[in-house]
């Protein structure tokens, strides 16, 4: 039986849950996700706990913020001139909207508060900062 390495090919199903339980992800009854390892798709301490497991295996992970989605990081933290937004759309506090980077890429951020002529912004992953944990089945390796 093949078991999960560095490049493998990994079918699962998870349930990711913040430490007081609240489930904030997770694939629905009979769905799966796959995944190529090494390939920077999941948290690093998630990946490195998928090795050597084998198909219809069952982990509980529990992860400290460096190893999920990284500590809060205050510089990611900006304050936007209202006048940067379309004056249409309506912001709130919590409210996660997605930005394009000079790059290209497209970053989703939250917004923090809303001000007359300013927003504050943060541009840190949702869950930085917070431990998680994942529960995984590995459904197959390839």
């Amino acid at each position: 039986m093949q078991t999960v390495q560095a490049d493998s090919k990994v079918t699962l199903r998870y349930v990711l849950r913040l430490e007081n339980d609240q489930v904030v992800d997770a694939t629905q009854e009979n769905e799966t996700v796959t995944i190529r390892m090494g390939q920077g798709e999941l948290v690093a301490g998630l990946e490195q706990a998928l090795l050597g497991m084998a198909p219809g295996e069952h982990k509980v992970v529990n992860l400290p913020p460096e190893y999920a989605y990284g500590e809060h990081d205050q510089s990611l933290t900006t304050r936007t001139p209202r006048s940067s937004f379309p004056a249409e759309l309506e912001l709130e506090p919590g409210q996660v909207l997605s930005f394009d980077s000079p790059q290209g890429e497209v970053l989703p951020a939250t917004i923090l508060e809303v001000g007359d002529t300013e927003v504050v912004v943060d541009f840190n992953h949702p869950l930085a900062g917070l431990a998680v944990e994942f529960e995984v089945t590995v459904v197959e390796v390839a």
